[in-house]
């Protein structure tokens, strides 16, 4: 798992406290909790992303090195309610709402970039056979129209494929399509302990859905195809201890290790 593949994802994706509906990819039931995560890039140069949980075995804090704080808020169910991430003068905040069955029914994105300016989105989700299925989120400012679409597709117990399009007053714009693709191993996601049961948004969701781990990640956008092909070492539980990625066309490795309790 790359951190900065990592950051750019978990920015805005939601998870629950409750247990996994699907299996831990025939591995051992041993949950372990991920608590740093430590990236070195070709450079040297040495980030960290830290977790924090509560007693419930809830992530309530996430610190990147860098700058980022992501902040989580759970209702009594478990449910991921709330999620702000702070960056100096720039903010995102998620609220979610769900049906009286449990299942996901919207959000709220409200959003400030460095400059004051403010931003409220509305996203609705299809639920299809227990999973989400598409997200269609609009911008609340009747002047501007901008919409985003996105499907999501899985296989077996982890998330396949993310496909996402922009549009405006109901239009697609095939032009902006972009589509992630994931391959999987057989032994455990370092983000497992997330406990991701629904595809609240697309960020998180490829990084902490799946039950096992992130081999290929595979971006096509704008005409261009962009592949990293990540190897682990691996605990006896089978959760990574440490990962070298790697870009095609590029001889640069990233090296991450991983933390539990």
């Amino acid at each position: 798992m790359k951190k900065t593949v990592f950051l750019l994802l978990i920015a805005g994706a939601a998870f629950t406290a409750c247990k996994k509906d699907k299996n831990n990819g025939g591995q051992p039931n041993i949950t372990k909790y991920i608590t740093k995560m430590t990236e070195k890039d070709a450079e040297g140069l040495e980030t960290t992303i830290d977790f924090t949980w509560n007693a419930k075995n809830q992530l309530v804090t996430l610190t990147d090195s860098d700058g980022p704080t992501r902040t989580f808020t759970y209702d009594g169910a478990g449910r991921l309610i709330k999620q702000k991430m702070e960056n100096g003068d720039e903010s995102e905040e998620y609220t979610f709402t769900y049906t009286a069955a449990g299942l996901p029914e919207k959000y709220v994105r409200r959003s400030v970039d460095g400059n004051g300016d403010e931003g409220v989105f509305n996203g609705v989700y299809t639920i299809t056979d227990g999973k989400v299925s598409k997200i269609f989120e609009k911008d609340t400012d009747p002047e501007s129209g901008h919409e985003t679409y996105v499907e999501f597709g899985y296989a077996a117990n982890n998330l396949a494929t993310v496909t996402a399009v922009a549009g405006n007053n109901g239009t697609q714009d095939p032009v902006t399509k972009a589509v992630i693709t994931l391959t999987h191993g057989s032994k455990r996601n370092p983000a497992a302990a997330m406990q991701l049961k629904y595809a609240l948004t697309s960020e998180l969701a490829i990084e902490a859905y799946s039950a096992n781990e992130i081999k290929t990640l595979t971006m096509k956008f704008l005409g261009n195809t962009l592949t990293s092909t990540t190897t682990y070492e691996y605990d006896a539980a089978g959760f990574p201890t440490s990962s070298q990625t790697k870009e095609e066309d590029s001889d640069d490795v990233t090296k991450t290790t991983y933390q539990y309790k």
